[in-house]
């Protein structure tokens, strides 16, 4: 929710991971982040926070004495006290979370991105990544280094941000898209060198092999890089691998720009933003579907999803512009989605020309079409959003501010040399492009 500015304005996004949602504060004054309930969905992590500590052994002990003063667990409200994942809160479950605080484990019990509870070593030590959305979550959180093969979505489109991980693709057995023959080439050439592999990271879904891997005695670990609860991705990874002052690190600049966004759609929703989403310059997506980015913005899809009306939660318009001719459609903005990433060369002016063709028939084209790079993690897309829809609110280049600061901060290999400013295509407004049309 937002304030509707004058003049109205079209904003062509370049596809990202979708990372969302808003928890409950935890007062947390000694931690390095600030903590929001939900995300590290861990069993152990008894208080709903985002660390495994004394905090969760205090809980255990807290829910151990209610229940012997004849209360109960909340098991809705706080299933990951059950550590064990046996279906109950006992004195097992206080030792096995002591044991996890002292890192003393050799497994733990996750949700993962499809929602299911799975059982994964610790620590995991050695990894393949599977899928581009990984891809980006590993260089993010600087596990290039256990990093043994990469999926062959990898390419030179993406040497620049995922260039730690190009190395390693070139030097390791291709593994496809985690074929099975070439994962277990993979294996036998790491044992020959007296390691061992301990899993694949995946999204949703996404490995039809799972079993094969399974059965050779690898965990898949399904996260949900991509996903409107990304953040719950780099929460798990981090405690996982044992990096978790960098998750940390990466969920205090998460928070920090996405509470900025509920701040100012709270204070302004009395007269929310509207946007068509379009992925692409050739589809639309509703409230429901898989590219909508209203959310993480605090705006309003003008396409409100109605499973007892709609048919699908998007369309592909060919061409149609008559479809977008209908009143309805005349948002305060036009969300695109597009995905230069962080190579150079995007021609600005033809992809201009691409969305003004696909939308011109909307009132706030062209003057106000503005283009993100969404090949970007998912807060930074928000922050030059911010920077657009609030101009009297969010300074001026707030959004290369947060962007520059990520890339130094965390993508090791960008870090100290890549300008957000000059050798990429971030952001695309009219006033850099009209003189050149």
């Amino acid at each position: 929710m937002a304030p509707k500015t004058m003049p109205i304005l079209i904003v062509a996004v370049l596809l990202v991971a979708f990372v969302g949602g808003f928890f409950l504060l935890s007062d947390d004054s000694e931690k390095g982040s600030e903590v929001k309930e939900g995300r590290l969905t861990i069993y152990g992590n008894a208080n709903n926070d985002d660390y495994i500590d004394d905090r969760d052994v205090d809980f255990v002990q807290k829910i151990l004495d209610d229940v012997k003063n004849g209360g109960s667990w909340d098991s809705k409200e706080y299933p990951y006290a059950d550590s064990d994942y046996d279906g109950d809160v006992d004195s097992d479950d206080l030792d096995y979370v002591k044991k996890m605080v002292d890192r003393n484990i050799d497994h733990v019990y996750y949700l993962n991105a499809n929602f299911d509870v799975d059982r994964v070593r610790y620590p995991i030590t050695s990894i393949v990544s599977a899928g581009s959305w990984t891809h980006s979550g590993i260089v993010t959180m600087g596990l290039s280094d256990i990093t043994y093969g990469c999926s062959d979505s990898v390419s030179a489109f993406d040497e620049y941000y995922w260039i730690d991980l190009i190395d390693k693709y070139r030097t390791s057995p291709k593994i496809g898209q985690a074929n099975t023959e070439k994962v277990f080439t993979l294996m036998d050439m790491m044992r020959s060198e007296g390691k061992t592999l301990d899993c694949i990271i995946t999204t949703d879904n996404s490995l039809s092999n799972e079993q094969d891997f399974i059965n050779a005695g690898l965990d898949v670990l399904e996260l949900p890089f991509g996903n409107d609860n990304e953040i719950n991705a780099y929460l798990i990874l981090g405690f996982l691998t044992q990096r978790e002052e960098r998750s940390h690190q990466v969920a205090e600049f998460y928070d920090e720009i996405m509470d900025k966004a509920k701040e100012l759609g709270d204070k302004h929703s009395a007269d929310p933003i509207t946007a068509v989403i379009a992925y692409g310059s050739n589809k639309i997506e509703s409230s429901a579907g898989d590219h909508d980015l209203t959310h993480s913005m605090c705006i309003k899809n003008v396409w409100q999803y109605d499973k007892s009306v709609d048919s699908k939660d998007d369309v592909v318009l060919d061409g149609n512009t008559e479809w977008l001719s209908n009143p309805e459609w005349n948002g305060d903005y036009v969300i695109g989605q597009e995905k230069p990433r962080y190579a150079p060369g995007c021609d600005e002016v033809a992809l201009w020309k691409e969305y003004v063709d696909a939308f011109g028939v909307l009132d706030a084209v062209p003057e106000n079409l503005v283009i993100l790079n969404c090949g970007m993690f998912e807060p930074i897309m928000v922050a030059y959003m911010l920077e657009i829809m609030y101009p009297d609110e969010v300074e001026k280049g707030y959004g290369d501010a947060k962007h520059q600061y990520f890339i130094d901060s965390f993508i090791n290999g960008l870090s100290g040399w890549y300008n957000v400013e000059t050798d990429g295509t971030f952001c695309i407004t009219y006033d850099d492009v009209k003189d050149k049309l």
